[in-house]
């Protein structure tokens, strides 16, 4: 329950939780499951799925491709850089945080960005605008690609950035 939970290795599946304490995981081509109520979460190596929840920290993801993502936080930000198959889901949602996603500029997918009190930034050059709607309260939807993925993105007191990368 107040332990930290370090994992190196390359397990096809890793599911992790503990209560008052970090988790760290550093792995290859592995599906996460992590989960804390106090704690910073920071997953390497995932693929396919990987699902994240704390209540009281931060969330960094990093992995090759990813197909499913659900990232949770209360109270911190949240880091996913991936690339996303083809047909992708991802959902960030944080109360009090940064949300920021980092992904190849080619990536395919629908994307639903919102904030009730910080800004919005979006580096995808190739996303075609399909609604933006200023002041408090922002919102961004738009498609980059053919759209085949969906990205939902939400936090309440935060900055929302979508980042690219080669």
């Amino acid at each position: 329950a107040n332990g930290k939970i370090e994992v190196r290795g390359a397990p096809i599946e890793a599911h992790l939780e503990t209560v008052n304490a970090d988790i760290d995981f550093e792995g290859k081509g592995s599906r996460v499951d992590a989960r804390t109520v106090n704690g910073r979460i920071e997953l390497q190596g995932v693929t396919e799925e990987v699902v994240a929840n704390t209540m009281s920290g931060s969330i960094e993801v990093e992995g090759d491709v990813v197909e499913r993502a659900d990232l949770r936080a209360l109270a911190g930000s949240i880091e996913l850089q991936t690339a996303l198959a083809p047909g992708a889901r991802v959902n960030c949602k944080t109360y009090s945080g940064d949300i920021t996603l980092e992904v190849p500029a080619n990536t395919s997918a629908r994307f639903d960005l919102q904030s009730f009190s910080g800004r919005i930034e979006n580096d995808l050059e190739s996303s075609s605008l399909s609604s933006w709607r200023g002041g408090p309260g922002q919102r961004l939807d738009f498609q980059s690609g053919d759209g085949d993925g969906r990205v939902t993105i939400d936090t309440f007191s935060g900055r929302v950035e979508i980042q690219t990368r080669d």
